[in-house]
């Protein structure tokens, strides 16, 4: 992580069920949830396997003239490089391509 560099997906989902099965053993009653993941549909199948399967999924349908809007706003203060308007396109572009077979899959 200190290169810059994407965390492996088994990594994450092995850092997952850790909090998962210690938030369990805590608080058994309590849900989790899982803000902005899986994002791809071989993360949901990992995950799915390792931890356990999805018992509700929440998705919020937002146009892409209210994200590129919002990312905008959050370049004011977040001095990310890539917040900028020809990165966000092609991030939201990406964001469609890898999320949209996911939300489908739960669908059914």
């Amino acid at each position: 992580m200190k290169e810059g560099k994407l965390v492996s997906m088994d990594i994450v989902i092995q850092l997952l069920k850790e909090a998962i099965d210690a938030s369990f053993a805590a608080n058994p009653d309590k849900m989790i949830l899982l803000d902005g993941f899986p994002r791809e549909m071989e993360q949901a199948k990992k995950f799915e396997e390792a931890v356990c399967p999805a018992k509700f999924v929440l998705s919020f349908e937002c146009s892409s003239e209210t994200m590129t809007s919002r990312l905008l706003s959050r370049a004011k203060t977040s001095g990310r490089a890539d917040d900028n308007i020809e990165t966000i396109k092609k991030r939201l572009v990406t964001f469609q391509d890898a999320t949209g077979p996911v939300l489908n899959y739960y669908k059914d």
